[in-house]
């Protein structure tokens, strides 16, 4: 295949100057200078280009039958050549070559001479190269190198682990390849760059040198494979082709050892030799005996006891209902038996909480501090009584087990106040159909309350305007910590317009009654009153309209239920 035209057209250089440098004594300094085989020094011709792109060494210098090297000496071409040169021709890979240049004097022994080149800048041609790897997940790596003489392979690029592929321009000629993968075989190619409007695309399709392996071990341990750590109980992988070691390690045991063959392509599971325990003997007693044990967290029966277990360090604890639990560090030693006998304490430190915090506590009647709190104490019952605000009392006769030291108590939360000032809207049924109001207050439990209500009656009663006014006295007792109900007796007095006069008529009346209020919160809540009157004493034209209608006479005498919405504070 032939490269395109404008790539093979050989480029020009020339010699643009040449001539001696009197004040230059490279040649002849004991440094730099060098002899031929008669004896004489050999001259020195430092080489420059006007082209900083230049690579002096590409060069090549012939003095005919006269002996001449090339040196570099920082970025300059030093030419080493015997006396009496007198041409010199000058060639360069892909350029003109200039023959039998006339250096127009007799090249002297032991001088220097300076000589610039001007060249051409060759243009550099590219075309863009695509390499697309399956499978595209295996973090393959392209390599190239041009086929010409002092080539240096380089990295191409990395492929995408998504695409596969990767993609970059190269200059025009002929490259080999090497894909690279671990776990894949070696990938070699060759490729021709001719057209730098054409995108090559290089197809690659590597060949795993893998299988996909499983290594799993009925037990806590490490698995390791040729001596590098893998996981821990299972591990799921690539390996390549070949024999492996792999062992089973786990602390105080002996490691399961054994060797796996992995196939190319042969995906398996391999289920491992576990470790062998190292064991060692536990002996527990422990004053008084029956006392539980546990090791490490499992359980292993009463005192006395003697445990197999595995050697190296646990944690033994002992445990007996009224009694302080103890914990211990052991270190039991292979084909030994380690002992453990424990005196346990019937005292501990007892903690009591409560929520919430900082309630008032007192044991056995006697006041000690607040929550938290903690003491030394036996096992045995107590009584514990917890106050605080806003919440109800907590008083029960209750076991302390010093096994378990930790007591929490929650507090219910006390809506109803032994104290408070309330006020309350609502209706009346019964014998005076209403609307009212009361206003009220609780003194440690102690009630007071007034109360107002209008009646609302249809003709021919509505111009009497019948309403009532009345005190009453309780003592409220708690139900729980939202109900209340309070016993109550007062006094009324209903009044009604007399129809001719200016003026009222009153009728005096008892009530007795139960007030049950329930809290929806700490300052709002709903009420209910059952009460009964009976009048005492009627003015006139109360009496009189008592004995001409059972209505009125029953606006004073008989049952009524009240029903409202308070708030207190």
């Amino acid at each position: 295949m032939a490269l395109p035209v404008q790539a093979q057209t050989k480029l020009k250089f020339s010699v643009a100057s040449f001539e001696e440098d009197p004040t230059d004594l490279s040649a002849q300094s004991a440094e730099y200078r060098k002899m031929d085989g008669s004896g004489s020094l050999y001259a020195i011709i430092k080489v420059t280009s006007n082209n900083p792109d230049d690579d002096l060494r590409e060069y090549r210098f012939n003095f005919g039958n006269l002996k001449s090297s090339v040196e570099d000496h920082d970025g300059e071409l030093w030419v080493y050549v015997q006396m009496n040169a007198k041409t010199v021709t000058i060639t360069r890979e892909g350029y003109e070559t200039v023959r039998r240049y006339d250096l127009r004097t007799n090249i002297k022994p032991g001088k220097n001479y300076v000589m610039q080149l001007t060249s051409a800048r060759r243009t550099v041609y590219k075309q863009m190269v695509k390499f697309a790897v399956t499978p595209p997940d295996c973090n393959a790596v392209v390599m190239v190198k041009a086929t010409k003489d002092d080539a240096v392979e380089e990295m191409f690029g990395i492929v995408d682990g998504s695409t596969g592929e990767v993609a970059r321009s190269l200059e025009l000629g002929s490259y080999t390849y090497r894909v690279i993968a671990e776990n894949y075989y070696e990938n070699n190619g060759r490729i021709i760059l001719d057209d730098r409007n054409a995108l090559l695309t290089e197809k690659i399709a590597l060949r795993p040198n893998f299988a996909s392996v499983t290594l799993s071990v009925d037990a806590d341990a490490e698995i390791y494979v040729n001596n590098e750590l893998k996981g821990s109980r299972t591990w799921t992988g690539n390996l390549k082709s070949g024999n492996y070691q792999v062992e089973c390690r786990q602390k105080n045991h002996k490691p399961g050892q054994q060797y796996i063959t992995v196939a190319e392509n042969v995906n398996k599971t391999y289920t491992l030799t576990p470790p062998t325990p190292i064991m060692g003997n536990l002996g527990v007693t422990s004053t008084p005996l029956g006392a539980k044990i546990e090791v490490d967290g499992k359980s292993y029966g009463v005192t006395p006891l003697i445990i197999d277990i595995v050697t190296g360090s646990h944690i033994v604890t002992l445990s007996k209902q009224n009694y302080k639990t103890e914990s211990m560090n052991v270190e039991v030693k292979e084909n030994e038996t380690a002992d453990v006998n424990v005196k346990l304490s019937d005292y501990a430190k007892i903690t009591i909480n409560s929520n919430p915090k900082g309630a008032s506590l007192s044991i056995d009647g006697k006041n000690v501090g607040s929550t938290p709190f903690t003491q030394e104490m036996a096992s045995g019952e107590y009584t514990l009584r917890l106050t605080a605000p806003k919440h109800q009392t907590y008083e029960k006769r209750m076991h302390i087990d010093t096994s378990d030291p930790t007591v929490n108590i929650m507090l219910g939360r006390q809506y109803q106040k032994q104290t408070a000032i309330y006020g309350q809207v609502g209706g009346q049924v019964g014998t005076l159909t209403g609307i009212g109001a009361n206003i009220g207050a609780y003194f440690r439990n102690f009630n007071a309350e007034a109360s107002f209500t209008m009646g609302l009656v249809g003709e021919p009663y509505s111009e009497l305007k019948p309403r009532s006014f009345g005190v009453r006295f309780g003592y409220g007792i708690m139900v729980g910590n939202r109900m209340r109900l309070t016993p109550q007796v007062g006094v009324s007095a209903v009044a009604i317009d007399e129809m001719h006069e200016d003026g009222a008529s009153r009728a005096l009346c008892v009530t007795v009654g139960v007030r049950a209020e329930y809290a929806i919160s700490s300052h709002f809540g709903l009420s209910a009153t059952c009460e009964g009157c009976l009048a005492v004493n009627k003015e006139m034209f109360f009496e009189y309209m008592s004995n001409q209608t059972s209505k009125v006479n029953g606006w004073a005498t008989g049952g009524n239920l009240l029903l409202g919405i308070y708030v207190s504070f």
